[in-house]
């Protein structure tokens, strides 16, 4: 009886750590120029080569941008 009680324990531990996996990812960062100069109104974009989506973004007043849900490629 104890083995399966901690059968079923560890099994309940474990499965804790996959609900911590995402199925998207966001991409951040900040457009410069060469001069290390902050440039806001940049339009960045991503392209999922493997099914064309598209999501873009514009930097805000600081050069900063994200790129929130992006699914990911799968490739074999």
């Amino acid at each position: 009886m104890r083995r399966i009680a901690a059968v079923a324990l560890l099994c309940l531990l474990v499965s804790t750590f996959a609900f911590g996996q995402g199925t998207t990812g966001t991409l951040t960062g900040t457009v410069e120029d060469a001069s290390k100069a902050l440039i806001p109104g940049v339009t960045v974009t991503a392209t999922n080569t493997a099914t064309g989506v598209v999501n873009s973004s514009i930097s805000n007043e600081t050069g900063s941008y994200t790129l929130p849900a992006l699914l990911p490629v799968f490739t074999s």
